[in-house]
């Protein structure tokens, strides 16, 4: 199946690979389906797209474009999985700790690749800038968790700031 032939490239240990699979999921996520799929699971996506957003190997540039495939397909998961109530549950706490942390980091990143205390700038072009599109992803991801999935959101952020000594 497609999904299938994207998890292979995704496996890759060819960023070009996992950027073009990206690209890929990332079509397939923008498609509406008028009928739900009860058995597609996104749990490998999820780990997957969450380890790109982490990606420290190559030059800057190429880290660039590997954390943001990365979050370009975290963005369609939570496109694909939030709204759908059918499927897997996207809110539960394993999915949470790979997804939140991933988009908080690359929020932390400052323009060049370096860590620090977060950039205060804003891209015009957020499709270039990891840090914008984590922003946009993680008020996505709220602006969707409804009341009794907020908290599934907010536990792993805070574990994210207290493990970074970040508050």
């Amino acid at each position: 199946s497609f999904l299938r032939m994207v998890a292979l490239l995704l496996e890759s240990s060819q960023p070009e690979l996992q950027q073009l699979a990206t690209r890929s999921f990332m079509a397939f996520a923008n498609i509406d389906e008028d009928t739900p799929s009860y058995h597609r699971r996104y749990d490998f996506f999820i780990s997957q797209f969450s380890a790109m957003c982490f990606w420290n190997h190559g030059d800057e540039r190429l880290i660039r474009r590997q954390r943001l495939s990365g979050l370009q397909g975290l963005q369609g998961v939570i496109r694909k999985t939030v709204s759908d109530e059918l499927q897997a549950n996207i809110w539960e706490e394993v999915h949470m700790n790979k997804l939140v942390p991933a988009l908080l980091f690359n929020m932390q990143q400052q323009p060049g690749g370096e860590g620090g205390e977060g950039s205060n700038r804003r891209s015009d072009n957020e499709e270039e800038d990891p840090a914008s599109l984590a922003e946009t992803c993680l008020r996505d991801l709220v602006g969707r968790a409804g009341f009794g999935n907020l908290n599934s959101v907010m536990t792993p952020m805070f574990d994210y700031f207290d493990k970074g000594d970040l508050w």
